[in-house]
């Protein structure tokens, strides 16, 4: 009987041994996967830190590389208006040439005139002089039978004096065409200015547009780079949450009080305006504009004029009146700053102030919206 009991005691001792091991097993077996997990968690995590890193240094170069082009910018705006200045001052400094010239080449044929009426009258005054010369010779008179009256040759002027006045006037004439050879290469050099001031005109459109095709770039690049950022965070997002984390709506945000919910479908130009319709009562215009590029969806409230245009990479810009100012361009940097995908600079032609950035048609609309009313609230601080 004991020994029964016994074995009973064993089989029992035998079968807890084995289950304790396989429990051992189990669990020596879960915290490898467990260790292999943690593993490939920190290797997940330094590749995201450095790709981070690589991506802060890239936005980094990307604001230099902005900041050097405001720079450029305004020193070619700079250059643009002396450029002006000296062709308006070419300009007037032509007219008054050409003014003056005409007023010369009317003096000039002037006093020639006059210097031909010296020349016939003297020739008249010659002639006549010799006429009665001839007549008070010997025996001239009576041949004629004609008495000739008493001559006073007070009234006439010499042969010296006449030739006396023909140089004076041939002088002049001189005098007045070496004027006027003056004037023609004054004229030359005039020209000759001219066309230097139109190809250096040219030289700076040659380096506007090429500023603008570094911009152009260099936008592009930035989309590129606002890409992998977002890719990057969601990423991130969607690692920390792993299985069984909260839905997409609820790892993105809640929407604003008083905004009516969103459906679950891509940003497009027809889903912004509807979005727009029901929550932003404050916009007098709203209209979808087609163009080569895409879609653009414009919109226009309480001064302030908005743009999103649906291409790859999709943008955004915001503009508004104002007056340039010190005052303005030292907020402009400011919100280059705060803002560092968001590009913020004065156009001159138009006056406005304008703000351009991207986003993605992954992102919610009140998303978009609420980050774009973040930087037109700053725009009306301005």
């Amino acid at each position: 009987m004991q020994g029964t009991e016994y074995e009973r005691h064993e089989d029992f001792l035998e079968k807890t041994r084995a289950i304790f091991a396989e429990r051992e097993k189990e669990f020596q077996l879960r915290q490898q996967a467990f260790e292999e997990k943690e593993k490939g968690l920190k290797a997940l995590l330094k590749h995201i830190t450095s790709e981070r890193k690589e991506l802060e240094g890239q936005r980094e170069e990307l604001t230099a590389k902005q900041k050097a082009l405001e720079e450029d910018r305004e020193a070619l705006n700079s250059r643009s208006l002396e450029l002006e200045e000296q062709e308006q001052g070419l300009k007037a400094r032509q007219e008054h040439f050409e003014k003056w010239e005409k007023d010369q080449l009317m003096k000039y044929n002037l006093e020639l005139e006059q210097v031909r009426n010296e020349e016939m009258k003297l020739k008249r005054l010659t002639d006549d002089y010799n006429y009665r010369i001839s007549l008070l010779e010997p025996g001239v008179a009576e041949a004629l039978q004609n008495p000739v009256p008493a001559v006073d040759l007070e009234n006439y002027i010499s042969i010296d004096e006449h030739n006396h006045r023909i140089r004076l006037g041939e002088e002049k004439v001189q005098n007045l065409m070496k004027e006027q050879d003056e004037l023609k290469a004054t004229a030359r050099e005039m020209q000759k200015d001219r066309e230097e001031l139109k190809a250096t005109a040219r030289e700076a459109q040659k380096e506007r547009e090429e500023l603008k095709a570094t911009i152009q770039e260099m936008q592009v690049e930035r989309g590129k780079l606002l890409d992998k950022i977002v890719e990057l965070r969601s990423s991130q997002t969607a690692e920390a949450c792993g299985p069984g984390s909260k839905s997409r709506g609820e790892t993105k945000g809640t929407q604003p009080a008083g905004i009516v919910p969103e459906t679950e479908e891509e940003l497009t130009a027809h889903v912004l305006q509807s979005y727009l319709k029901r929550n932003r009562t404050d916009l007098d215009e709203l209209e979808i504009r087609h163009s080569e590029d895409g879609e653009l969806l414009y919109a226009k409230g309480r001064g302030l004029t908005y743009h999103f245009l649906f291409v790859e990479p999709a943008t955004f810009d915001i503009s508004a009146e104002r007056k340039n100012s010190p005052r303005l361009r030292r907020q402009l940097e400011t919100c280059n700053e705060k803002f560092p995908g968001v590009q913020f600079c004065y156009d001159e032609a138009e006056k406005k102030v304008c703000a351009t950035g991207y986003f993605t048609n992954q992102m919610k609309a009140y998303e978009l919206m609420k980050r774009v009313q973040e930087i037109a609230d700053c725009f009306r601080q301005e």
